[in-house]
């Protein structure tokens, strides 16, 4: 699995295909969220790419805070259940290790039981309880927040 950098203007620059309409709402969507959030490499969004297909999308959403940085991923639904997520939060965490080795990775899911929770506890992450959601979703009022701190130091 490759991921391809989504840069500030939602354009990626290695990708050599024309999006279709799903992948150019997910880079236009990113874009939206740098305005908000910034746009600090490598802390972006990036397409999730397997042989020249685009199967989904993974991000950093916004750059590092208080010890933190949050991930986010998304399957495509013709490419769910085929261990694409996992690989994608798998390389997400790679990523944060080696770029901010000391930060706390934190994930956001719906507060029930779902493959993205699966994922989560197969990599490490704790559940840290119940929130409001920090993306102000009416539709979604409460996520459950998941974390994984950083490796211990040797002493």
């Amino acid at each position: 699995m490759n991921l391809i950098p989504i840069e500030r203007n939602g354009e990626t620059i290695i990708l050599k295909k024309i999006l279709n309409p799903l992948e150019a709402d997910v880079c236009r969507a990113n874009a939206a969220m740098y305005e908000r959030l910034g746009f600090q490499k490598p802390w972006i969004a990036y397409l999730a790419a397997v042989d020249q297909m685009i199967i989904g999308t993974c991000a950093f959403k916004g750059p590092p805070k208080n010890g933190a940085i949050e991930i986010s991923y998304f399957t495509f639904p013709k490419f769910e259940s085929m261990g694409f997520a996992s690989q994608m939060a798998s390389l997400l965490i790679t990523i944060a290790r080696q770029s901010g080795p000391d930060l706390e990775i934190v994930a956001h899911t719906l507060p029930k039981e779902t493959a993205s929770t699966k994922i989560l506890k197969k990599k490490g992450f704790v559940n840290l309880g119940e929130i409001q959601n920090p993306d102000s979703d009416p539709n979604v009022p409460t996520v459950w927040k998941w974390g994984l701190q950083p490796p211990k130091k040797a002493k």
